[in-house]
């Protein structure tokens, strides 16, 4: 058989478009690998990364990730919190300094090492001075169903959105020690949790929280309520997932899950969510705070108000037989524009 330029041509063509699709694909049931390859302005990029102490004394956010404003100009950045005293740290770097790998969870920022298994840090500018290592092992990984449900955003991960949000690990072992600014902090048998969010935008109203950090060990939770702009309405969002005894208990807008009810002030929230014949009743109380640089349109221009020693109280009922309740503490929570429903 002779072999054309038309038929070599049309088989690149199909080899081509397979591999993107594929690519695609495994990006949606892996939303740990960056997402923002092609993307050039108006775009960021953000991994969590939660550490708590096994004596639950110190605990530290650390957020790495990219961003790209309207005209084109990008830059990466490591931010970071303390939860017992709510400092912040932000620190930028060239953008040809973000190296992530194509096929899996692996990113770097300089000198700067983040993935699944751990991170490294060794930062010395702006009169800052990181370092240290983290591993991460015996995780709870979200689980990865259907290809509509491979991720926590099910069939939304295929619409394009403001902000997407990924749960990576609800919880595992952190070993390891960080010295900042002259200060060492010991995570020996700790807590971990990591989850990540991209798009452009963080919604104008939300409420998010989570702990792992509960009295029964392995216990974690992660809820997510926000007001969502798409094709020229907005409706409101539901993104909760509880971890107990071995099971995952989720509520999600795609699901059919109710929000029956949302209190919000400036310190507490207060949600029911209702799934068939299951309820899920959360208070959750915001301690010391501190501001962290957020994406608008993607600049890195906007506060948002965190504090990660949050107390969060849950109680599951089947019916009215109430099957799991517990208080968590060293809890994430941020609350923007006072959202009520």
């Amino acid at each position: 058989m002779k072999i054309t330029t038309k038929f070599l041509l049309t088989i690149f063509f199909l080899a081509y478009h397979f591999a993107s699709s594929q690519s695609y694909f495994k990006k949606i049931k892996h939303p740990d690998i960056f997402q923002g390859a092609h993307q050039t302005s108006k775009y960021f990029e953000g991994w969590y990364f939660k550490n708590i102490s096994a004596d639950t004394s110190q605990s530290w956010a650390i957020i790495p990730g990219i961003a790209y404003n309207k005209k084109g100009n990008g830059k990466a950045f490591i931010q970071l919190i303390n939860g017992k005293n709510a400092k912040t740290i932000y620190l930028e770097f060239p953008k040809n300094k973000f190296i992530s790998s194509k096929d899996s969870f692996q990113v770097s920022i300089e000198n700067n090492t983040f993935n699944k298994y751990g991170l490294h840090l060794d930062i010395h500018q702006d009169n800052h001075s990181i370092s240290g290592d983290l591993s991460y092992s015996n995780h709870i990984f979200f689980p990865t169903n259907t290809l509509l449900s491979a991720n926590v955003m099910g069939p939304f991960a295929f619409i394009p959105m403001q902000c997407k949000h990924g749960i990576l690990s609800m919880n595992h072992t952190v070993n390891g020690q960080l010295t900042i600014d002259g200060i060492q902090y010991n995570f020996m048998n700790g807590k971990g949790y990591i989850e990540k969010d991209w798009g452009h935008s963080f919604p104008n109203r939300y409420v998010w929280f989570q702990s792992n950090n509960f009295s029964t060990e392995s216990t974690s939770l992660s809820v997510s309520i926000a007001s969502i702009p798409h094709l020229g309405f907005s409706f409101t969002g539901l993104l909760a997932v509880l971890y107990h005894d071995g099971k995952f208990y989720q509520f999600y807008t795609y699901n059919h899950s109710k929000i029956k009810t949302l209190i919000v002030d400036e310190n507490t929230i207060e949600v029911e969510l209702k799934r068939r014949k299951r309820r899920l009743v959360i208070t959750a109380n915001k301690n010391k705070s501190g501001l962290l640089q957020a994406p608008s349109l993607g600049n890195m221009d906007r506060k948002i108000a965190e504090s990660i020693d949050a107390k969060i109280q849950f109680k599951l009922y089947l019916g009215n037989k109430l099957i799991a309740e517990d208080i968590g503490n060293s809890g994430g929570l941020e609350i923007v524009n006072m959202f009520n429903k």
